[in-house]
C-alpha cells in the first residue's frame, strides 16, 4: 500500500537496531505450564492513572494524593517497587498503544498513525498476546467497555487475539442496559461500566471454563475528565476529581469481587494505560519522573516485596501471565519479563533511557515478522 511504502522510505534513512533480533523472544514458542486448575483474571485498564498521582509523601510527585483508595490498594498488594510503578515504553503512550504494549510485550509502531493502521482483516498477525494465549487454553475472554470498540481498532485488536467477546457502548444499547437519551461523553459513564462488570462476572463464573474479564474506564480521559454522579468536588480542578471518584469506584468493586465466591481463584490486575496528556493534571505535578500504577490484587505467585523493580509497559504481559500461576520457561516474552521472576528486565539490563532508545529505532524484524506477519 502507499502508506506502507511511505513507512520503509521514513526509515530509509534512519539508524536501525538489531533489538528483536538480540532480544525478542515470540511468545508463540515458549513453553507454558498452567496450574491445574486455571485461574481467572480481571484486567483492569484504568484511563490515564498514574502513580505519580501520589502524594509526595507517598512517593509520588502530586501536591496531594488525588487516588487514596488505589494509593491504599498498592499498599497491601503486590508492585514489585513499592508502589512506584512503570515507565510508558515507546510507541505505547496513547490507549490502543498502551493495550498493545501490555497485552502484547510490543511497541505499536505503525507506518500511518497511531490509531489508522488497523483493519478488520489483519492486526500485528505476527504478535501473539495474552488474548492468543488464553484462548488457545480455553478462556472465554470479555472486552468491556462504555464507548464504542471500534474505536482507534481496539475492536478489530481483541478480535483477531483472544476471539474476545465485545460488551462495548453498542453492546449496552443493544442489549437494553443503557438508552440512547443516557449518552454521556464517550458512551457511558464509569460507574455504570462496574455495576455491568458485576452481572458480566456473575454469568462467567457459572461456567467450567475460566474467564478474562478486560475492562477500559474512560472517566478520566483528558482534557478535563467527565464529571458523573458520583464525583465531589474535592479538588480546585475537574480531572482531579474525576480520578479521586474512579479510585473510589475500583476499590468499592475490588471490595465487591472480594465476596464473591469465584475470588479465590481469580487475580485482579489494576493498572494504568499510560500518563495523562493534560496539561490541567501537570499542574498538580511537582516534578517529572512520571509513572504508570500498576497492582496484582491475589496472584497465584509470591514475590519479594522489598523488591525494587525498574519496569516498562512491555513487562506487564509475561508479568500477568506468570500471576495466573502460568510458569513461562525462561521468564520472557516478546519484549516483557516476569516479574516474579529473578531475570532482568530490559530496563535493568541496559537502562532505561539506553532501552528505549533502541526500542524507538527502525526494526526490520519488526516490520516483517510482527507487523506484516512474513514467515
Amino acid at each position: 500500500t502507499t502508506g506502507s511504502k511511505q513507512y520503509i522510505a521514513n526509515f530509509t534513512y534512519t539508524k536501525s537496531s538489531t533489538l528483536y533480533e538480540d532480544e525478542y523472544v515470540d511468545p508463540s514458542c515458549v513453553e507454558y505450564t498452567f496450574p491445574e486448575q486455571k485461574r481467572n483474571l480481571i484486567y483492569i485498564y484504568l484511563e490515564s492513572v498514574e502513580s505519580s498521582f501520589f502524594s509526595e509523601a507517598e512517593g509520588g510527585i502530586c501536591e496531594v494524593d488525588i487516588i487514596p483508595e488505589l494509593y491504599d490498594i498498592a499498599s497491601n498488594n503486590t508492585t514489585f517497587n513499592s508502589k512506584k510503578g512503570f515507565y510508558v515504553a515507546p510507541y505505547t503512550y496513547w490507549t490502543l498503544g498502551a493495550m498493545v504494549g501490555q497485552s502484547a510485550g510490543i511497541p505499536l509502531s505503525t507506518p500511518i498513525g497511531e490509531n489508522e493502521f488497523v483493519t478488520e482483516n489483519k492486526f500485528l498477525p505476527g504478535a501473539y498476546s495474552i488474548g492468543d494465549l488464553l484462548e488457545d487454553n480455553g478462556y472465554h475472554n470479555v472486552l468491556l467497555l462504555g464507548s464504542e470498540a471500534v474505536f482507534g481498532g481496539r475492536k478489530f485488536y481483541y478480535e483477531k487475539h483472544g476471539n474476545y467477546e465485545m460488551h462495548d457502548y453498542t453492546y449496552a444499547l443493544e442489549n437494553g442496559l443503557v438508552s440512547e437519551d443516557e449518552f454521556v461523553w464517550w458512551g457511558y459513564e464509569d460507574y455504570k461500566l462496574f455495576e455491568f462488570a458485576k452481572d458480566d462476572l456473575l454469568e462467567l463464573s457459572k461456567s467450567d471454563e475460566p474467564f478474562n474479564l478486560t475492562m477500559l474506564t474512560v472517566d478520566t480521559h483528558n482534557p478535563d475528565g467527565y464529571r458523573c454522579d458520583y464525583c465531589e468536588y474535592e479538588h480546585d480542578n475537574q480531572l482531579a476529581d474525576a480520578y479521586s471518584c474512579s479510585s473510589r469506584l475500583v476499590n468499592n468493586f475490588v471490595e465487591w469481587c472480594k465476596q464473591q465466591d469465584f475470588y479465590e481463584n481469580t487475580t485482579i490486575v489494576i493498572v494504568g494505560d499510560h500518563c495523562s496528556m493534560s496539561e490541567s493534571i501537570k499542574e498538580m505535578l511537582t516534578g517529572t519522573d512520571r509513572t504508570v500504577y500498576f497492582t496484582i490484587i491475589n496472584p497465584a505467585k509470591e514475590v519479594n516485596d522489598n523488591t525494587e523493580r525498574i519496569y516498562c509497559t512491555y513487562d506487564i504481559y509475561p508479568t500477568t501471565v506468570s500471576s495466573l500461576g502460568i510458569d513461562i520457561k525462561g521468564d520472557r516474552l516478546a519484549l516483557g519479563t516476569d516479574l516474579f521472576s529473578n531475570t532482568e528486565t530490559l530496563c535493568e539490563k541496559y537502562g532505561k533511557d539506553v532501552f528505549f532508545n533502541y526500542a524507538s529505532l527502525n526494526s526490520t524484524y519488526y516490520i516483517n515478522h510482527i507487523l506484516y506477519g512474513f514467515d
